[in-house]
C-alpha cells in the first residue's frame, strides 16, 4: 500500500509537471509539436497501468471467480511483453527528442526558433508576441527592433520606447524552451525508470503463471487419456512362447504394444532380459539351498 501510494503520487506529480510545460509552451509559442507534448502528458498514465494494472486485474479475476490466475490479459504474457517493449520505446524516443531541446543549440534550433517568430509576425498576431516580450521582459528577436510588436506604421522601436527595455528575446526566448524541455525530459525519464523497476518482476510473475498452467494443463490431459483408455490399456506381456504376435511384438487388449503411443518395445525387451536374468539366479539360489540341505 505504501508503495501504491508513492508511486501514485511520483506519477501525479509528473502528470502536473508536463501539465504546466504543456500550457506554457501555448502561451510563450514555443517551436514544439503538440503531439510531443500531449504524448509526454500521457506517459504517467501508461508507467501507473504497467506499474499496477496486472495486480489490479489478477484481483477483479480472482474476486470474479477466475481462479489464481492473474487475468484475461494475463493470459497473453508475449502480448504484455509486446506492449511493455513498445511503452519503452516511445519512452526513450521522447527522452531523446526532449534532450535535443534541453539542449537548446546548434543552427537548426536557432533557425526553427526564428522561423516561428518570423511567422508570427507575417501573420500580426502581436498577441503571441506581446506574450514572449513580457514573459521575458525584451523586445523584438535578435535586437530591440528586430519584428518587435507594437509597430504601428512601422515604427518597430515602439517597444523600446513604451518600456524602456534594453534586451533582445532571442536568448531568453530559448532559455526558456530548453527549461521546459528539461522539464519534459524529467518526465519521460521518470517514467522510464518507474516502468522499469515494476515490468520486471511482474514480467518473470506472467511468465511463471502462463508455465505453471501449461503444465497443469498438460498433466490434465495425460489424465484424462489415461481415463478414457481403462484400464484395457494396461499392457500384457507375452510369455515365452507363446501368448504374442509372430513377430515378438507386446499386445494390448485389441491393439499391438507397437500402437501404443509412447510404447518402447526395446525398453521392455531389456526389462524382460533383466527379469530372466533375476530368475535364473533366483533358481540356481534355490538349487544350492537344498543340495546343502539334503548335505
Amino acid at each position: 500500500m505504501v508503495v501504491f501510494a508513492a508511486v501514485t503520487t511520483f506519477l501525479l506529480v509528473l502528470v502536473a509537471i508536463s501539465i504546466y510545460a504543456l500550457v506554457e509552451y501555448r502561451r510563450l509559442s514555443l517551436p514544439v509539436p503538440l503531439g510531443l507534448a500531449v504524448l509526454t502528458l500521457l506517459l504517467p498514465f501508461a508507467a501507473w497501468a504497467s506499474t499496477f494494472g496486472p495486480q489490479i486485474v489478477r484481483r477483479l479475476s480472482s474476486k470474479r471467480g477466475g481462479g489464481g490466475g492473474i487475468g484475461s490479459l494475463m493470459q497473453h504474457p508475449l502480448a504484455y511483453s509486446i506492449l511493455q517493449v513498445v511503452q519503452g520505446i516511445a519512452s526513450v524516443v521522447l527522452a531523446t527528442l526532449w534532450s535535443e531541446g534541453m539542449v537548446g543549440s546548434g543552427q537548426a534550433v536557432d533557425c526553427n526558433m526564428q522561423t516561428t517568430w518570423r511567422r508570427l509576425w507575417m501573420a500580426h498576431d502581436g498577441r503571441s508576441i506581446e506574450s514572449i516580450q513580457n514573459a521575458f521582459g525584451c523586445c523584438g528577436f535578435n535586437s530591440v527592433r528586430d519584428m518587435a510588436w507594437p509597430s504601428p506604421g512601422g515604427n518597430v522601436g515602439l517597444c523600446r520606447e513604451l518600456t524602456h527595455r534594453e534586451t533582445s528575446c532571442a536568448a531568453p526566448w530559448r532559455s526558456g524552451m530548453q527549461r521546459l524541455s528539461g522539464y519534459e525530459f524529467g518526465v519521460t525519464l521518470g517514467c522510464l525508470i518507474v516502468q522499469i523497476a515494476s515490468v520486471v518482476p511482474t514480467l518473470l510473475r506472467i511468465w511463471r503463471e502462463a508455465s505453471e498452467n501449461m503444465s497443469r494443463r498438460g498433466r490434465s490431459s495425460n489424465v484424462a487419456a489415461a481415463l478414457e483408455q481403462g484400464p484395457e490399456a494396461s499392457l500384457v506381456r507375452r510369455a515365452p512362447g507363446g501368448g504374442g504376435d509372430n513377430n515378438g511384438s507386446y499386445r494390448t487388449m485389441g491393439h499391438t504394444y507397437d500402437d501404443v503411443p509412447g510404447a518402447d518395445p526395446e525398453a521392455l525387451e531389456e526389462d524382460d532380459a533383466e527379469e530372466d536374468v533375476h530368475h535364473d539366479t533366483a533358481r540356481l539360489w534355490r538349487n544350492n539351498s537344498n543340495n546343502n540341505s539334503e548335505r
